[in-house]
């Protein structure tokens, strides 16, 4: 592992509930840190990509415009990015299963997974996006990453 870092509140603009709700759909019921079982989403870049082109000028919907008309504007949300690179050290190329693990007060809340072929000293980089309401942003503790090689 060369790096592994992620930021908070990731973006300068917040996103209004009802706008989250409507451009993601899986943040709409059962999301978040605070539930019974936590339920927690990662985007891929091209999902983040394509959350800000639906999301004008990245952030000038105003909470009284018609993309919130049926919804409440509170609370808001941004994003948590998730970033790392990964340096391997492996003698063969091997294909892996890659876990990263999101911890709050000390427990694994969720986990996000994906597959990569690793090969001695090429560099593989990845980012996520977790999506997350605003009041639960000190909630999201640390992350870690599991590899399990796959035969």
């Amino acid at each position: 592992m060369e790096n592994l870092e992620f930021s908070k509140s990731y973006y300068p603009f917040t996103v209004p509930d009802c706008v989250m709700k409507a451009l993601i759909p899986e943040t709409a019921e059962g999301y978040g840190i605070r539930q019974p079982v936590p339920a927690l989403i990662a985007l891929s870049p091209d999902r983040m990509d394509a959350f800000l082109q639906a999301y004008p000028e990245n952030g000038a919907v105003p909470a009284g415009s018609a993309a919130c008309a049926a919804g409440p504007a509170s609370p808001d949300w941004n994003f948590v990015k998730i970033s790392g690179m990964i340096l391997p050290r492996n003698a063969r190329p091997s294909e892996y299963d890659i876990g990263i693990g999101v911890s709050s007060r000390g427990k694994v809340i969720a986990e996000f997974r994906f597959n990569e072929t690793l090969t001695l000293e090429q560099q593989v980089s990845f980012e996520r996006y977790v999506p997350l309401r605003s009041d639960e942003t000190d909630l999201f503790d640390s992350i870690g990453l599991i590899f399990d090689k796959k035969t």
